[in-house]
């Protein structure tokens, strides 16, 4: 691809840039960072020892699979990009459920309707306006991969292909001739979740998009290790086979790159979503059937209340019960923090923190009005490994509370601009690799990004030493007829960027299974 000038979107003309520097980022939906071992994963563990490894990384809450997406392409808290949940709640599209980001035409409809979808720029942008690209491969849902770069398909320097959809539309022809359709989607049980889909996202990588394309920025999006966590539990036989192949694929594009000669100029990252915890099954059923039966809410499916993943939406005539909802959720064992949208109708109840807190002061429209996270715990699993929390639904690990284990993610970069041999125990996050791939890149940073440039683990800038991380606690508690909810938030402040820690909560009723 040539370094000719194109135009802005802002319609002005931007001058080609000689990029010297070339990025490739591997992203393991679900890693775990005790995922990375030198039996399971060798490669892995050898970037990390010719890189820097983050020993406290951390995805954005809620920790789902497509806010963190957006997290990663646009260097920003959900309420700056707009994606905040892996279902959207947007009355004017569908006035009774959430809407699956998962799916692009989903994802299409809500920016003709209630657009845009993505709202603010992303790193893409600074890269195209230069002249250089940015690629996405992905073997999961077209909805975290479109995500991951949301110019993918309205820019001719953008090129996206994963199991729906190929852009330019002139490559599909060239990828379904060479490579084959992708194999199907896996179906629970399946001892094997998506390793076919993967093996066929890797040889795309490496036998045309490095060596032929040779975009400036490459996203590889493994769906595993996550479905195989899902479906067979964290550590499983699955999941472990999974993160085997996933290094085989990591180690056969690191000698590619060697090959093309590229690896002197070639930053890599190797980072996940999020992180995962073993579900343990809670007693009763949905909160939206708890609702109904506590009656507040009309029916499963009306409109008043809508109840999603760990969000409550309320229409208008429904505001009114935003007390006895939040009181009826605090007073439940299995129930976690509590958060609520500030001048929302519940905003400033007792026991509630704001939303905004998890985000250092942003909130957003489609934000819910209410927004929890189940309890948690550091109870081991069958395979010995830490981390649960309290669940519903046959899957055998999930993640999207505000756990550790769910909130810390993996992050290892190594390449010509990073130190050598460097463990930091720095805190960091998601947000903070556009900021620090444009920099490697010369490029000027996003303005609305939250996330801050790694210069601790840059060869050159200062160390972690030399900077400050300041820690806060937030707390908050009520009394309610059954006894007392107490719910603590803890965030970690870097400069100008906030990462959420941990949150935990207890009340009445409260399991010792999920104690803190």
């Amino acid at each position: 691809m040539s370094n000719e000038a194109h135009v802005r979107p802002n319609g002005r003309t931007a001058q080609p840039q000689l990029l010297v520097r070339r990025t490739v980022i591997f992203v393991w939906d679900g890693l775990r960072p005790d995922s990375i071992e030198e039996e399971i994963t060798p490669a892995a563990a050898d970037l990390a020892r010719r890189g820097v490894r983050f020993t406290r990384s951390h995805c954005v809450f809620p920790s789902e699979t497509r806010v963190n997406a957006a997290a990663l392409s646009t260097g920003a808290y959900p309420p700056i990009h707009g994606i905040v949940g892996n279902t959207l709640f947007i009355r004017e599209v569908d006035a009774i459920r959430g809407l699956n980001t998962g799916d692009r035409a989903v994802l299409d409809t809500i920016d003709r309707i209630s657009g845009p979808l993505v709202q603010t720029e992303c790193m893409a942008d600074r890269v195209c306006a230069v002249g250089g690209s940015v690629a996405v491969v992905a073997s999961g849902g077209d909805g975290s991969s479109f995500l991951a770069n949301p110019l993918a398909g309205s820019h001719p320097r953008t090129i996206l292909i994963n199991r729906k959809v190929v852009n330019p539309p002139g490559l599909a022809e060239i990828v379904r001739h060479r490579f084959g359709p992708v194999p199907p989607h896996p179906e629970r049980p399946d001892p094997e979740p998506a390793l076919a889909q993967n093996a066929w996202a890797a040889r795309v990588l490496t036998e045309y998009i490095l060596p032929e394309l040779q975009p400036t920025v490459t996203i590889c999006w493994f769906r595993d290790p996550d479905t195989s966590q899902h479906y067979q539990g964290i550590g499983s036989p699955a999941a472990l086979r999974a993160l085997q192949a996933n290094d085989r694929h990591l180690a056969r594009t690191i000698e590619t790159l060697d090959r093309l000669g590229l690896s002197s100029a070639t930053n890599v990252f190797l980072t996940s979503d999020h992180g995962f915890s073993t579900v343990v099954p809670r007693a009763g059923g949905s909160v939206a059937a708890g609702l109904v039966a506590a009656g507040l809410k009309q029916t499963a499916d009306s409109p008043d209340v809508v109840v999603g993943d760990g969000t409550i939406h309320l229409s208008s005539s429904a505001a009114a019960r935003a007390g006895t909802i939040v009181a009826y959720l605090q007073g439940q064992a299995w129930m976690g923090n509590v958060f609520v949208r500030d001048n929302g109708p519940a905003a400033g109840l007792p026991g509630t923190l704001p939303l905004s807190a998890l985000w250092d002061g942003h909130v957003h429209q489609r934000c819910p009005d209410i927004q929890y996270s189940v309890s948690w715990s550091d109870v081991a699993n069958a395979a010995g490994i830490c981390g649960a929390s309290l669940g519903v639904g046959a899957s055998a690990a999930s993640h999207g509370t505000t756990s550790p284990y769910d909130l810390r993610n993996t992050l290892i970069a190594a390449g010509p601009d990073f130190r050598v041999g460097v463990e930091s125990d720095f805190p960091c996050g998601i947000v903070d690799i556009a900021p620090t791939v444009l920099w490697t890149l010369g490029l000027d940073g996003l303005p609305r990004a939250t996330g801050r440039i790694l210069h601790e683990a840059l060869r050159v800038g200062p160390t972690g030493a030399a900077m400050r991380a300041d820690m806060r606690e937030l707390a908050a508690e009520t009394g309610l007829p059954s006894g007392v909810y107490r719910q603590q938030l803890r965030v970690v402040r870097v400069g100008s960027t906030v990462y959420v820690d941990r949150g935990w909560a207890e009340g009445p009723g409260y399991s010792p299974l999920v104690r803190k």
